[in-house]
């Protein structure tokens, strides 16, 4: 039975009243839309698919923990609708890539609540335009991974090195620091 995942989201479209939703009944669905949506609940990554446009929204289970407290309750809804906070946010890159215009974000920060604590995170957001057999844009399929842990240690090595250049240059005698294969 479509969709062939087992996971919680693909039960989710299993399930879904799709009917009532902009995308029509299952059985009404292009090509293009199944395949998609099943390449989404399949990702090991977390992956995105908004549809039409309405932004009709589709996501995988590994993009559950990127809602941290927000309610998992998207699929079928509008992606502005479902998560306006972020729409203000990636809205010009999915109308770019609802154009044929593929985007990467590469920083994008924004703010998760996670056990009972708020934090700020970064992602890096791919856009890719998702074409039919015609080669009309039909919808949009997002890849994100949150950079926070890189950033932080980016961050870290960045003082490091800031404060390794201070000792240096405070050093009350002559210091060579040589580097390269014949050193």
């Amino acid at each position: 039975p479509f969709p062939h995942n087992e996971g919680v989201m693909a039960g989710a479209v299993r399930t879904a009243n799709w009917a009532e939703s902009p995308l029509g009944p299952i059985e009404s669905w292009p090509t293009a839309l199944i395949a998609a949506v099943e390449m989404v609940l399949d990702s090991p990554g977390s992956r995105l698919l908004v549809w039409g446009p309405e932004f009709t929204t589709i996501y995988n289970d590994a993009y559950i923990p990127v809602l941290g407290s927000h309610p998992n309750d998207g699929t079928g809804k509008s992606f502005a609708d479902f998560r306006p906070d972020m729409w203000l946010k990636i809205a010009p890159s999915m109308h770019a890539a609802m154009a044929g215009q593929g985007q990467i974000v590469t920083q994008l920060r924004t703010v998760l609540r996670r056990d009972k604590s708020s934090e700020a995170v970064f992602f890096r957001l791919s856009f890719t335009p998702v074409r039919d057999q015609n080669g009309i844009v039909r919808g949009v399929m997002q890849d994100l991974v949150e950079t926070t842990s890189y950033l932080k240690i980016q961050h870290e090595l960045s003082a490091e090195n800031r404060r390794f250049r201070e000792l240096f240059d405070q050093a009350p005698i002559l210091l060579v620091l040589m580097a390269g294969p014949d050193f």
